[in-house]
């Protein structure tokens, strides 16, 4: 069944104010809840926390925290310190980009915002949890701390791992930046402009490090938006350039 329509009713039985999705694989430290909900319960501003991740294998190895992929990514030591922030400085400056909520499993949310915004999120497979992010950060602040509080446990074969490499939730998550670029034509402090080059630098770049096949790309044209159409020129353009700078290495 749908995993998103499980949270929901999940949630329903729920009587506190704070709500933990604690996915079955993942383990957290015995301080997670403690110390989460000491940073949420006492500013109604703060829609969630989330906390570092510490990424197991298979076997229970543990491999390294999820802080260290991001600062590298996004050449920053942000994610080594905790934070406070607008939510929608965040969606515009990292969400945007890339899940930096990596993991479900290290957020506590405010109950009262996951459930105003659940019903949107029940028609998505793959990318709810960003998608429930989104809304929840467009009108409330997030705190994040740095201790790897968090346990995620990763499956080189997951449902979720295929998933990406086949593109079904690059489409996926290509309708979440649609959704995205709407929720900011609202917006007039952020420059939507800047707001399309920057997903459209981050999806190009994910579209060819995953070699995604010709069909993807037309399934990318097929569906009518401004974002779409200037992705798929992104893409063809980038492609051009890697065929002509071929060209001439060949030629010399």
């Amino acid at each position: 069944g749908n995993l998103f329509r499980q949270w929901k009713k999940g949630i329903s039985f729920a009587k506190g104010e704070f709500i933990w999705i604690a996915e079955s694989d993942d383990f957290a430290a015995p301080t997670f809840l403690s110390e989460t909900i000491n940073k949420i319960k006492y500013n109604p501003k703060i829609g969630l926390v989330y906390s570092d991740s510490m990424i197991v294998f298979e076997s229970g190895e543990e491999k390294h925290k999820i802080s260290l992929s991001k600062n590298n990514k996004f050449n920053t030591k942000r994610w080594s310190e905790n934070y406070h922030n607008e939510g929608k400085d965040e969606v515009y400056h990292y969400l945007s980009k890339s899940m930096t909520i990596n993991n479900i499993s290290a957020v506590v949310f405010r109950k009262s915002l996951l459930l105003k915004h659940m019903d949107k999120i029940l028609k998505y497979k793959t990318i709810g949890d960003l998608i429930i992010c989104f809304y929840i950060l467009m009108e409330a602040q997030l705190v994040y701390i740095s201790k790897p509080l968090n346990f995620y446990r990763i499956y080189p074969n997951s449902t979720s791992s295929v998933k990406i490499i086949n593109g079904e939730a690059f489409l996926e998550q290509l309708t979440g930046c649609n959704l995205l670029i709407n929720l900011f034509k609202k917006e007039q402090k952020y420059d939507l402009k800047k707001l399309y080059t920057n997903i459209i630098k981050a999806y190009t770049f994910r579209f060819n490090h995953y070699n995604y096949s010709k069909k993807i790309l037309l399934k990318i044209i097929c569906t009518p938006s401004k974002l779409n159409f200037k992705l798929f020129v992104s893409i063809l353009r980038n492609k051009m350039i890697i065929l002509l700078k071929s060209f001439l290495k060949f030629k010399q």
